[in-house]
């Protein structure tokens, strides 16, 4: 499962790992200097497992490759070994994605509450690579909402979310609380991006006239001395009425600007 953002993982150390790994380097390096070997890795083409993904088997390949020359359990465990890194982090991945679909679902709705049907039903009409479609899609148009349900709790049970019995009206449905999801959706989505207004000060607008000393306080902003970019343009004040101009001056030690 993909880390929270409150999880901290053990530093890496490159000193420390080079010290716990120089023996099998060692090893390694006799090893690849046996004649024709380099060109052998080269030229061969392993058989990759099926589980793996076109990107996975591309990345896997080589290491593959080693296993199946040194030989002996090497070509079974590295295999394994590869099918199981690859799966956990798909998982991960894909859970992350689903969480970030709900979201979405529950934010454009506005709703505090969604019953399991209206939830598969607006994921599989996402429009993404994502795979939900593919996963529910079949299941709800063959009325086997059963079975789509299931797969959805299965999907959202590690990041302990079940689904309840919810009042809908004149109904009582299977469906999830937004405020069920809050925990994970801070854990694991990433945090919001903030964007940047373009003005330090809500007070800095064009349809307000603010005092000269006012602005000049505020604007000390250094600048990247660059003789490619070109001069900057006066820019219009108005105080009291009257057109001000506020020039960019350019010295030699420090470059600010100033009023």
């Amino acid at each position: 499962m993909n880390q929270s953002r409150e999880e901290k993982a053990e530093r890496f150390r490159r000193r420390d790992a080079a010290a716990l790994v120089a023996g099998i380097r060692t090893q390694l390096e006799v090893w690849a200097d046996q004649p024709g070997l380099i060109e052998k890795l080269r030229s061969t083409r392993p058989e990759m497992p099926g589980q793996l993904q076109d990107r996975q088997a591309e990345i896997c390949e080589p290491l593959i490759a080693i296993a199946d020359l040194a030989g002996g359990e090497w070509p079974e465990k590295a295999r394994e070994a590869l099918v199981k890194l690859c799966q956990q982090e798909e998982d991960a991945s894909i859970g992350v994605k689903l969480l970030s679909a709900i979201k979405g679902i529950f934010d454009e709705t506005d709703a505090d509450k969604l019953s399991t049907r209206d939830m598969l039903e607006r994921l599989v009409g996402i429009a993404d690579d994502a795979p939900w479609a593919y996963w529910f899609e079949d299941a709800l148009k063959h009325s086997r909402l059963d079975s789509a349900a299931s797969k959805l709790a299965r999907e959202l049970k590690r990041y302990k979310i079940k689904p309840e019995k919810i009042r809908f009206g004149s109904e009582t449905l299977k469906g999830y609380w937004r405020a069920s999801f809050r925990h994970a959706w801070e854990h694991y989505l990433p945090l919001p991006e903030i964007r940047a207004t373009g003005a330090t000060n809500p007070s800095f607008t064009s349809e307000k006239t603010v005092p000269l000393s006012q602005v000049q306080e505020a604007i000390q902003i250094p600048l990247v001395k660059n003789p490619n970019v070109p001069p900057v343009p006066l820019v219009p004040l108005i105080q009291d009425g009257e057109p001000k101009q506020v020039e960019t001056v350019i010295g030699d030690e420090m470059e600010v600007l100033r009023l």
